[in-house]
């Protein structure tokens, strides 16, 4: 299936939380995380920022577990607010221009509190409502995007008086708000064959997938320590390390997709495991180079992991608390890997290089013999093939040629639902939904429900149990 017109399709469908999670994040990565704007405008005020970091990332943390209880126990309340979550950051944005310094350290606190709402309900919606064959790639151009924001964000630091930063850094808050009331709904779940896996082997198999992500997550609060040593440009270095992991995200997010999660992942480790040794074996300028060039590919390739983890093993019940938890995989040891640098500063790149060559080679230990869940996810339990419902099916094969008017037409029809019920529903003519079929059937080869049936799972024994007889 050609790339651009899955990539158009997915964003025709999924715009407006893609625009939602590029927006908060970006400002996520610009104020509060390691944030451009706060650093430049802490320090033209002689204000200490690495604090207000850690401020956040605590507050962040606990604050991913509460909300993710609260939307799995309070959906639409806590949905709700979750469109409100870019104004309210905005104006504690705004707020850091007047405060005290003694109360900023309750203002990024209370940005991290707030922020992990519009991350758990992001979650929620992202393991709820992107079809499986779309999962990878849906964060993949998420991820692009927030990549290319703070990139750019980088640059415009440079132009822009201090003053203004952060008033700048407001506008990836409007972009959420402008993608807030898709994410801020409380959506019917797609037909999902979920990872037939005992109680204990689903733990036991997420428990795996974490301990390599905390892993992974513990080198990239190294490799901020690492890499930032490179004797080049700081707008060179940036470019070194967000063109590869652009380039690599989207990579990962198409082999998700089609292969599931591993591939990526160990793919992705042994470029991260290649770039520290790169760095360690010399501080000329060229190994430096390369091993930043391999270290922003390597990210780019292990960042969807957390998110597609979590999207294949949660239920929709619970999937609030499942992102709470499971988000603090990638908050917590980044903070413990930063936290781990800084005591070692007097150790030179090459121990450190070694060092978190190490933690990368563990963490592919951790893996070695794991079942894939996104791969189980895909074909079902074992190897097996796996029983996809008649609506995902056609989006698998036929989800490229159709418009998305008659992709909604033939996800009812395959679903067993009368013309008559589907002009209803669509607010269409009955005669609209009798072309629409004869589009369907013409471009999928078939020519009535019951080959389509056939054709998208091979079960006619079943045709009678789905009503597949109305409105032929």
């Amino acid at each position: 299936m050609p790339l651009g017109p899955t990539w158009s399709r997915i964003l025709q469908r999924y715009g407006g939380p893609i625009l939602y999670l590029v927006g908060l994040f970006g400002w996520v990565v610009v104020v509060p995380l390691f944030g451009d704007a706060t650093a430049a405008w802490a320090a033209a005020h002689s204000i200490a920022a690495g604090p207000l970091y850690d401020w956040f990332l605590l507050a962040h943390a606990v604050g991913l577990v509460a909300t993710g209880y609260l939307i799995d126990r309070w959906p639409r309340t806590a949905l709700s607010l979750a469109r409100l979550v870019p104004v309210v950051d905005a104006i504690l944005s705004l707020l850091m221009l007047a405060a005290a310094p003694a109360v900023l350290p309750l203002l990024f606190a209370a940005m991290g509190i707030v922020t992990a709402l519009g991350m758990t309900a992001w979650g929620r919606w992202y393991a709820t409502s992107v079809e499986t064959v779309w999962l990878g790639q849906t964060f993949a151009l998420a991820a692009a995007g927030i990549a290319v924001f703070h990139f750019a964000f980088g640059y415009l630091v440079a132009y822009v008086p201090v003053d203004t930063l952060l008033l700048w850094a407001l506008l990836p808050l409007g972009l959420a708000l402008l993608g807030a009331s898709a994410v801020g709904t409380e959506s019917v779940p797609v037909p999902r064959q979920r990872v037939a896996l005992p109680a204990r082997g689903r733990l036991r198999a997420a428990a795996r997938f974490g301990l390599f992500i905390c892993c992974f997550s513990v080198v990239a609060g190294l490799s901020d320590r690492f890499f930032v040593t490179v004797p080049i440009s700081p707008y060179v270095h940036d470019f070194l390390r967000m063109a590869p992991y652009i380039v690599g995200v989207l990579v990962s997010g198409v082999l998700a997709d089609r292969r599931g999660l591993l591939s990526a992942m160990v793919a992705g480790a042994g470029l991260l495991a290649t770039a520290f040794l790169i760095g360690a074996w010399s501080e000329n300028m060229l190994p430096a180079v390369v091993g930043t060039v391999f270290n922003g590919l390597a990210f780019g390739l292990l960042e969807p992991a957390p998110w597609l983890l979590l999207a294949a093993m949660a239920r929709p019940r619970s999937a609030g608390r499942w992102f709470g938890w499971g988000l603090n995989l990638n908050v917590v040891p980044i903070f413990i890997g930063a936290a781990v640098a800084m005591p070692l500063s007097h150790v030179g790149p090459t121990q450190l290089g070694l060092m978190a060559t190490v933690f990368t080679l563990l963490a592919v230990l951790i893996l070695y013999g794991a079942r894939d869940p996104l791969a189980m996810l895909h074909q079902g339990p074992a190897g097996e093939r796996e029983e996809v419902s008649p609506v995902e099916s056609l989006e698998r094969r036929f989800g490229a040629v159709l418009t998305e008017r008659e992709l909604e037409v033939g996800r009812l029809a395959v679903g067993g639902v009368s013309n008559r019920e589907i002009a209803e529903k669509l607010y269409l003519s009955e005669n609209t939904v009798k072309t629409h079929l004869k589009s369907v059937f013409r471009k999928t080869g078939c020519a009535n429900r019951n080959e389509l049936f056939r054709s998208l799972v091979g079960d006619a024994a079943t045709l009678d149990a789905r009503g597949l007889h109305k409105g032929r």
